[in-house]
């Protein structure tokens, strides 16, 4: 219905204009007699001197004159002619032989002059008359009229002469100001249709004014019963009569208040000019680049903790101003070692990894997907395919029609224009235009060996040079790939190919996909590990640098500082477990299965145990993951006993407890040895890993399992590398020990500065560089000038109606008086070098797309000439830079308006 209701409201739109076009052709357009025809007078009739007949007036052959016109004093109506009923004679005017005023009345002898009709009278008791009356009865019938009622009718009938005379004149404007009369014979031949179209119009005007009814008042009723079902839904509001009303008052105020006729109205303007000459001068040119703005604070710095760690308390609120380094809060040492030890098995994980994907093969072929010829081979054997292809951008180029090309002016030329290409050494080869377009043109040779870059000149067959320039293959595929090591070339240069044939052979292509990905992760992995190591350290989390905190969870527990740091004891270097704190260390238990050739058989627990005294050694539980391991020789070896004495690997026993422990940074310090009694040797049975939660989601309370490691594994050369061999790594597929991710701590808000970013017009960014200082005038201080300095120039710029501006953000001492969204204006100056070539910029003419300045004027025809284009540069509002096309002292002409005169009617 709606669809309907829109449909029917285009069909009535079309119909008003058709109508309104009709009408505009019809009173705008002159007709085709109204623009021939001049002022002519019937023959015999003369017009006194000074008199003149109106555009258009013609009198008609038989001498009578329209009726109520007067003649003008001296004029002569030719023999025969009559004056119609109604014309009365010009004073002193002389009547033809013959001449006579019809009718009877009162007139001079021998002529009547027509009696004015009687106009009906009003009696006093409110009767008509159609008496003749005398002027004293008209006298006394104006006087009954009301007052009012006569001002209020001559009001209306000026307003309706004021109305006409400036449609009137509005019309004239139009047919003066558009080339109307070029429609008439248009006009001329829709003139028989014109009934026809109006008639349509009205007609379809009238139907779709009747649907329309009718589909509103369906809508209506399908309104209401929308409303009698939701009685809480708004009915929209029509807003058609509004826009009548609108329309009747415009009409009222323009019928009401017309233009003054009386005033005269500006018909042109004509500029009084004179010529200027001048030569270039030379001057320092100083300007501004000028944008508007408001004040910021400075970027916000958010500061990220593992997510895997938990804080313990903050000793600062939100809106707390601190400085950098200041402790924010304390950190849970169990949950950092714990994401520690989870980090360190996904480090194992990714080692075998890396081992699996070493041990892959990947080898593949490249191929040709057409038939070509190999132009050039850039891979060479024991290459890397990435390291080619950063150098060339391919690994081989193939032409795929054997031919050669240059690109030269076209000029004349035409497709197939056999032509002449010599080469540097003389030589003189056969070429044809292979291809046209905007002005430039292909020329093709046969290749014969011809190197790439070859400086060739096109010749015309009368021996004529068109142009030279480097020869390229016309017709070209380059053959690429990025993984892998070039193991063989299949095709040499010169050497044709099929289409699929093999052309270059590549080895460990998977190897080298999978080291990427894995060194990747084991990049991510180790700077995790540091993170986690500094906050295990120091046990706080600081404030990255000074300013407002916010963001801070309310969740989290608040201790004042003095409580916080009341614990904090000094971490000495321990020399050995006698003088060790070891809860400032990783401690992983196992018991020896079996001893052979220094390599222990262990069980080993899967994740790190307390120790809150080494000489518990004894009772602590073991066990869960079997494995083998080689204890360092630089490693020392302690046995207590009375006493802490050290011993070697060949003194450690079957079924005796081993205790590995490791410092902050995951190196193994020393090994605790418990003799405990003899047992059997068992039989060694790999055990699976269990699969370890990640630590992004995982529990808090729960211990991650590390992957058969008794300890955290170092990175990147922090100590030995520990691994237990279980009978095979982790798969491809295994899930990671170890989820980096980060979580969002709070914000510092810095309070050194304040930033302002201005948009910066894509004619003037150039000119600005980072650095660079710049002037700050606040509306709230307008006499005080800041000093901001540019600090970035967003390169995204945003494009408004074919204009690009560019962000660029600026840098501020922050000040006590300086408040965000304070609105300020940048001034950038710009300067030119010592003695720039200037000229007036009134001396500029654009023409399209260039700017000229003209050399030379003639004094006889008034014209300037010989224009030469320039490239302007940096300009002061009164002279501008003349970067290219004149030189100083070169003579330049330009026209110059002194002032303006108003022609009016």
């Amino acid at each position: 219905m709606r669809f309907k209701k829109f449909l029917y409201s285009v069909l009535l739109l079309l119909f008003v204009l058709v109508l309104i076009a009709d009408l505009g052709l019809w009173f705008l357009v002159p007709d085709a007699q109204a623009a021939s025809e001049t002022g002519t007078l019937p023959a015999g009739m003369n017009l006194p001197e000074g008199v003149t007949l109106p555009e258009g007036m013609t009198f008609p052959s038989d001498g009578s004159f329209p009726e109520g016109m007067t003649l003008p004093e001296g004029v002569t109506v030719p023999e025969g002619g009559s004056f119609p009923q109604g014309m009365t004679r010009p004073e002193g005017g002389s009547v033809p032989e013959g001449f006579t005023f019809p009718g009877a009345g009162s007139g001079s002898e021998g002529s009547s002059r027509p009696s004015r009709p009687n106009r009906p009278s009003r009696t006093e008791t409110g009767t008509e008359t159609a008496e003749g009356t005398t002027p004293e009865t008209a006298a006394a019938t104006e006087t009954e009229e009301s007052a009012e009622d006569a001002a209020w009718r001559a009001w209306l009938a000026a307003k309706a002469v004021a109305f006409r005379t400036w449609v009137s004149a509005r019309v004239k404007e139009l047919q003066a100001a558009l080339p109307l009369s070029e429609l008439t014979p248009v006009k001329e031949q829709v003139a028989p249709y014109r009934l026809h179209v109006l008639i349509g119009a009205a007609v379809g005007m009238l139907l779709c004014i009747v649907r329309l009814i009718f589909i509103n008042r369906k809508l209506r009723k399908q309104r209401e019963a929308e409303e009698a079902a939701n009685p809480l839904s708004v009915r929209p509001v029509a807003l058609w009569p509004a826009f009548l009303l609108f329309l009747a008052a415009l009409g009222l105020v323009v019928f009401l208040f017309p233009v003054n006729e009386e005033e005269k109205t500006t018909d042109g303007a004509v500029t009084n000019s004179r010529v200027l000459s001048g030569t270039v001068g030379e001057q320092d040119l100083t300007s501004l680049i000028q944008s508007t703005g408001s004040l910021e604070e400075q970027e916000t710095v958010t500061l990220e903790i593992p997510a895997s760690i938990t804080v313990e308390s903050v000793c600062v609120k939100n809106g707390d101003l601190v400085t950098a380094g200041q402790i924010l809060a304390k950190a849970d040492s169990t949950s950092v070692m714990k994401a520690v030890a989870s980090v360190h098995e996904a480090l194992n994980q990714i080692d075998s990894q890396l081992q699996e994907a070493h041990e892959a093969k990947g080898d593949t072929s490249l191929t040709s997907p057409v038939a070509g010829t190999v132009k050039v081979v850039y891979a060479q054997v024991g290459q890397t395919a990435m390291d080619v292809m950063s150098e060339h951008g391919a690994l081989m180029l193939l032409s795929l029609d054997g031919r050669m090309a240059v690109k030269i002016p076209a000029g004349d030329l035409s497709m197939g224009t056999g032509l002449t290409v010599t080469l540097p050494d003389g030589t003189e080869i056969v070429g044809e235009v292979a291809f046209l377009e905007e002005g430039v043109a292909t020329v093709t040779v046969v290749d014969r060996g011809y190197d790439i870059g070859t400086e060739v000149s096109v010749k015309d067959k009368a021996g004529t040079l068109l142009g030279s320039g480097s020869l390229y293959v016309h017709k070209s595929l380059n053959i690429t790939g990025y993984l892998g090591t070039v193991v063989r070339i299949y095709r040499g240069e010169g050497r044709t190919v099929e289409a699929g044939a093999s052309v270059i052979g590549l080895s460990n292509t998977a190897d080298l996909a999978d080291y990427r990905s894995l060194l990747q992760r084991r990049a991510d992995y180790e700077a995790e590990l540091k993170t986690l190591f500094e906050i295990y350290e120091d046990g706080y989390i600081h404030a990255p640098c000074a300013g407002v905190v916010d963001g801070l969870s309310d969740d989290l527990t608040y201790a004042a500082l003095s409580d916080m740091v009341a614990g904090l004891t000094v971490r000495r270097l321990a020399s050995g477990p006698a003088d060790a704190e070891p809860s400032d260390y990783v401690h992983y238990i196992g018991r020896v299965q079996d001893v052979s050739g220094g390599v222990l058989y262990l069980e080993v627990s899967s994740s790190p145990v307390t120790v809150n005294s080494y000489t518990s050694l004894p009772s602590i539980p073991s066990s869960t993951m079997t494995g083998t391991y080689t204890i360092p020789g630089s490693v020392p070896i302690y046995l207590f006993s009375g006493g802490w004495n050290t011993i070697s690997v060949s003194d450690i026993r079957v079924g005796d407890k081993i205790l590995f422990t490791f410092d902050q940074t995951g190196t193994l310090v020393w090994v605790i040895v418990a003799h405990g009694a003899a047992t059997p040797t068992p039989t060694i049975t790999p055990t699976p890993t269990p699969t370890p939660t990640p630590s992004g989601s995982q529990d808090p309370n729960q211990t991650p399992t590390p992957s058969g490691s008794p300890g955290p594994q170092p990175s990147g050369g922090h100590g030995p590398h520990i691994s237990f061999n279980r009978g095979g790594g982790p798969s491809a597929t295994q899930k990671p020990a170890y989820v980096i991710a980060k979580a969002e701590f709070c914000t510092v808000t810095p309070q050194e500065r304040m930033l302002i970013t201005v948009p910066i017009d894509e004619l003037d960014v150039l000119a600005l560089s980072l650095g660079q200082e710049a002037d700050l005038y606040l509306d709230a201080l307008p006499t005080t000038g800041l000093k901001a300095t540019v600090t970035k120039i967003d390169p995204e710029g945003e494009n408004s109606g074919g204009n690009t501006k560019y962000s660029v953000t600026l840098s501020l001492d922050r000040g006590a008086q300086l408040y965000p969204g304070m609105n300020g204006t940048v001034c950038f100056p710009r300067r030119t070098g010592t003695g720039a070539p200037t000229v007036p910029l009134a001396a500029l003419v654009e023409e399209g797309n260039k700017t000229l300045i003209y050399t030379a004027y003639n004094e006889e025809t008034d014209q300037l000439l010989s224009p030469v284009e320039v490239k302007t540069g940096l300009s002061n509002g009164t002279d501008v830079e003349i970067l290219s096309g004149l030189a100083p002292g070169d003579t330049y002409y330009y026209r110059y308006a002194d002032a303006i005169s108003y022609v009016t009617e």
